[in-house]
């Protein structure tokens, strides 16, 4: 057990629900077509939440995913961008070289803590 703790991964878990606060997450549902990543929660046209181990741009599929985002970093729960996508097939910008949580929501869904 103690080993466990030791994972660099082990205070992400502590972060979630910092992450996801203010977010409906009673409804959310796996998702692997709303975006170009390997994992994903959405609520259909409420939020998208994508995570991506090495970071970069998240390119979006889906046109009923909300412009507006914020990018977070899991290892801290720091917000290291926030924005609008000018159009809907904008990519979510991100410089990469680190994990990153990506929520697309409309302004005022995601308050992070």
């Amino acid at each position: 057990m103690r080993e466990a703790l030791d994972f660099e991964g082990s205070t992400y878990v502590g972060l979630v629900p910092r992450i996801l606060a203010g977010l409906p997450t009673t409804d959310m549902e796996p998702d692997w077509t709303s975006a170009v990543a390997a994992r994903g929660l959405r609520i259909p046209g409420k939020f998208l939440l994508v995570y991506r181990e090495a970071g970069g741009p998240v390119r979006i599929t889906d046109d009923s995913v909300p412009l507006p985002f914020t990018v977070l970093d899991p290892r801290t729960g720091e917000v290291v961008a926030t924005g609008r996508r000018r159009e809907r097939a904008d990519p979510v910008p991100d410089p990469g070289g680190g994990p990153r949580v990506y929520l697309c929501a409309e302004d005022g869904v995601h308050q992070p803590g």
